[in-house]
């Protein structure tokens, strides 16, 4: 992981029993991140295009266990706006017995009203 990661936000799980089974087996359980991007920052930006383009590189130097052999599944919220409104919602679920992280980013209207 890069310096870059600080924009990542650990989501704490409550304890439940899909947490309790996987300690119990020996497993890793999944672990929940969120990011927000800003499109109007230069270098949020420059992120924003290469998590869209490459989303597992970017997820290798952003979140502790991925790696090269992983995949990535991604859900896109608000699809029909543009490709740079001004902020940009990520969410990631990474799931380490699945070598997969499910990705959700929710595109931010520019505009409140509407």
């Amino acid at each position: 992981m890069n310096d870059v990661s600080r924009r990542w936000t650990p989501i704490p799980l409550p304890d439940s029993r899909a947490i309790a089974l996987a300690h119990e087996l020996g497993r890793q359980p999944i672990s929940l991140w969120w990011a927000e991007l800003d499109s109007a920052v230069p270098e949020e930006y420059a992120m924003l295009i290469e998590f869209i383009t490459q989303p597992l590189n970017y997820l290798v130097d952003e979140l502790p266990g991925v790696t090269e052999d992983w995949h990535v599944v991604t859900s896109i919220n608000n699809h029909h706006r543009r490709l740079n409104p001004r902020i940009h919602f990520l969410s990631v679920t990474v799931a380490p017995d699945e070598k997969t992280c499910y990705v959700t980013s929710t595109k931010q209207n520019d505009h409140l009203d509407g």
